[in-house]
């Protein structure tokens, strides 16, 4: 948390909360108010024994009896202490002090939030944009790793702060209503009454399309939350910037934002850049970024290629002088192609580089002679040959580059990335006699859908059957110059019990075809393993772009 920050009015303050001077939980003296809401306020304090400054988060008396609004609370401590990484925000401690008020002792931030920043410089470069939201990223993939989804990522949720003489270093704060994804029973039946279907938590502004219609948020909810930041940081506003939350709403389901370079001309924002900021914002969750990994990759590679592409400062060239006259070609001659002669010093010059003569060093563009040779001359090298042999030296040259164009073509390596839909031989789990009838109904299917994205040797994704949906992962490996192996393992988990897919399969090279083989396993608390195997058919989905 941080000082420089405004303190709202009195109307929203606490009138029990802590006072200049106190010692809070026997180790913390406060030393001010850093902010104060309708719900909580923060204070800021230093450590007794230690002087070291730090925040305390603490909710209002009179907000205790909301069991919900305590239970929130406290899921915000437990989800923020289990994220050790250097740009989220750290917890020492949290607990419930003796009037029975939920509060946690956080780490104490002096800098400005992102938001800030945006408004005060009115758009940012787009290489400081990169550095900072590789940063957000960071931090914002160590708690997907972790099972946990931010779903109020936004500008006023990132700290801009100076550690260890590092500018900007980012630090991203209030994980209020995240979600766990992962949890055991207990906590599932917790999380379910905080976050009810159909409920909508998070800010419009920067909510994703599936958040705002009330369904499961996921990682890539996420993610559509970081490129609306980033476009932000680009641009100086948000895609849909408008005082109607309706008008919000409508524009994150329904429109297409404009690109970010027509939206700032002045920028000079790269098209490489807007292009993986645009994939981010894609409306259907499967067409964006898999990972937040991935979508941080597309911007440092993009960043990359920009520099690289930026011209060359402009050379002021004196005016040339105009060219010389054209000779007329005498009778009996022809034009050269391949010769040409110095207008300066007359001599013949072959080859490519026609601008600089190599004796005088005068620089001829535009002003080369031609060379006349008579029609009788003899030709180049292929000329001197009999026209038999000639055209076996031309015939042997195209037999080499379609040798070499079917060999690049057999042992050009094939990427298992993008969306791809499979088939079973068979309905796996339907009828099974250790199954009871609801169960069967559920797990049963004949076709799924896999979303995966190749980095060298390894695969990654998501795998959605009629079960549910869950993550997959596997390896590639060069079995022979032509045949590519794939191991891939998923496993999709609900209270009813796991569901484990091991996938194997085989790319044939020379006739371009797939072989695949699914083993499924099922187990739960209530039913015996069940294992079914069935072959596969793989079908990669392609994309249709709009005209």
């Amino acid at each position: 948390m941080t000082d420089n920050e405004p303190v709202p009015t009195a109307a929203a303050s606490d009138p029990l909360g802590l006072k200049p001077g106190e010692v809070f939980w026997n180790n913390y003296r406060v030393v001010g108010i850093i902010g104060k809401g309708g719900v909580s306020t923060v204070y800021k304090a230093e450590n007794v024994q230690t002087k070291q400054l730090v925040a305390i988060k603490l909710l209002h008396a009179q907000k205790t009896r909301d069991e919900e609004l305590v239970r929130r609370f406290v899921r915000e401590a437990q989800t923020t202490s289990k994220l050790d990484h250097p740009h989220a925000i750290h917890i020492y401690e949290w607990g419930i002090d003796n009037q029975g008020r939920p509060f946690m002792i956080i780490e104490f931030l002096s800098g400005e939030t992102l938001a800030r920043r945006i408004q005060r410089t009115g758009g940012l470069h787009y290489q400081k944009a990169v550095e900072i939201m590789e940063q957000i990223c960071a931090a914002v993939g160590e708690a997907h790793a972790m099972g946990i989804i931010h779903r109020d990522l936004k500008p006023e949720n990132i700290m801009l702060t100076t550690h260890n003489g590092l500018e900007d270093f980012v630090k991203v704060v209030d994980f209020g209503i995240a979600k766990l994804e992962a949890s055991d029973d207990a906590n599932a039946v917790a999380q379910a009454a905080l976050t009810r279907t159909g409920a909508i938590l998070g800010t419009p502004l920067y909510m994703s399309p599936e958040q705002l219609r009330g369904r499961k948020a996921d990682a890539r909810s996420d993610i559509y939350s970081l490129g609306v930041i980033m476009y932000e940081m680009l641009t100086g506003r948000p895609p849909f910037a408008s005082k109607n939350t309706a008008e919000v709403v409508v524009g994150h389901l329904n429109i297409t934002p404009e690109e970010p370079p027509k939206v700032r001309m002045d920028l000079n924002i790269p098209e490489i850049v807007s292009d993986a900021v645009m994939r981010a914002l894609a409306k259907n969750p499967w067409e964006r970024p898999t990972t937040v990994q991935e979508f941080c990759n597309s911007l440092l590679k993009a960043a990359e290629k920009s520099e690289k592409r930026r011209p060359p400062a402009q050379l002021v060239l004196e005016p040339a002088e105009p060219p010389p006259a054209a000779t007329p070609t005498p009778r009996g001659m022809v034009i050269d192609p391949v010769r040409k002669v110095c207008p300066n010093c007359k001599t013949v010059s072959s080859g490519t580089n026609f601008r600089y003569c190599l004796k005088c060093g005068q620089d001829n563009t535009g002003r080369w002679l031609p060379y006349h040779q008579s029609e009788a001359e003899k030709p180049g090298v292929l000329g001197l040959l009999k026209p038999v042999v000639r055209r076996q030296v031309l015939l042997l040259a195209l037999g080499a580059v379609l040798v070499w164009s079917v060999y690049a073509y057999l042992t050009a390596p094939r990427e298992l990335t993008g969306k791809f839909a499979a088939r079973l031989d068979r309905e796996l789990f339907a009828g099974n006699p250790l199954l009871s009838q609801a169960l069967s109904r559920k797990l049963a299917f004949q076709n799924l859908k896999i979303l995966v994205s190749q980095q060298g040797g390894t695969v990654s994704g998501l795998v959605t059957t009629r079960y549910g949906q869950g993550e997959v992962h596997g390896k590639v490996s060069q079995v022979s110059p032509m045949l590519v192996s794939y191991e891939l393992e998923g496993n999709i988990s609900r209270p009813e019990g796991n569901l484990e897919l091991e996938m194997a399969g085989t790319f044939d090279k020379i006739f371009r075809s797939d072989e695949w083989s699914l083993k499924a396993f099922f187990h739960g608390p209530k039913t015996k393993p069940v294992t079914e195997f069935s072959r596969m058919k793989l079908f990669e989905i392609q994309e249709q772009k709009p005209r």
